[in-house]
């Protein structure tokens, strides 16, 4: 067993070291952290191109650690939004990558059990709307994602758009990360010391 003598004189010298060390093991547990949350809030996202996605990062700092998401309207997801007038051109391009999984080719919303899950409801409303703006005339393929995105549109400047809460809910799961890495790191200080 190795035992050191600690006298008055020294103690404020060894305190400050060991704490030092205690920082650097903590700290690196905050880095860890991070770099699996970014994982635990990716997981929460809604998914289209992917871009939200991709925006989570960690940035890793001296004293500690964030997991951020970057994107350009990542607060508009998490928190929901008044209503306004989005741009109906990123909403096409939404559609055509996913909106019509739900639709048949006349415009009509599938009755299947797993379209309609997979459609959010202010998608479903916005299908239900252009469903009824087609059932007055005839409207071509060609032209359902762009009825659709003027659908979405139009209701998003009426109600705005839902919270998703995507990093909101990433925390209780970090949070519970942060504890195991920190517990682990103070745990084998403790037996060293």
């Amino acid at each position: 067993m190795n035992v050191k003598r600690v006298t008055l004189a020294n103690l404020p010298e060894m305190l400050r070291r060991n704490m030092k060390k205690l920082q650097a093991k903590v700290v690196k547990a905050t880095h860890l952290t991070a770099e699996k949350g970014v994982g635990v809030a990716e997981a929460n996202v809604p998914r289209a191109f992917g871009v939200l996605g991709d925006g989570i990062i960690a940035i890793l700092h001296d004293t500690g650690a964030t997991v951020r998401s970057t994107a350009p309207y990542s607060a508009a997801v998490e928190l929901g939004s008044r209503p306004h007038m989005p741009p109906v051109e990123p909403i096409a391009a939404w559609v055509r990558l996913r909106g019509l999984q739900g639709l048949t080719a006349m415009g009509r919303v599938t009755r299947s059990s797993k379209a309609r899950a997979a459609a959010p409801k202010a998608m479903a409303r916005a299908l239900r709307s252009m469903q009824t703006i087609t059932s007055k005339r005839r409207s071509s393929p060609i032209d359902a994602p762009m009825q659709l995105a003027w659908a979405i549109a139009m209701k998003i400047k009426q109600e705005g758009t839902e919270p998703t809460f995507f990093m909101l809910r990433a925390v209780t799961p970090i949070t519970e990360i942060l504890d195991v890495q920190v517990k682990r790191a103070l745990g084998a200080s403790v037996d060293s010391a």
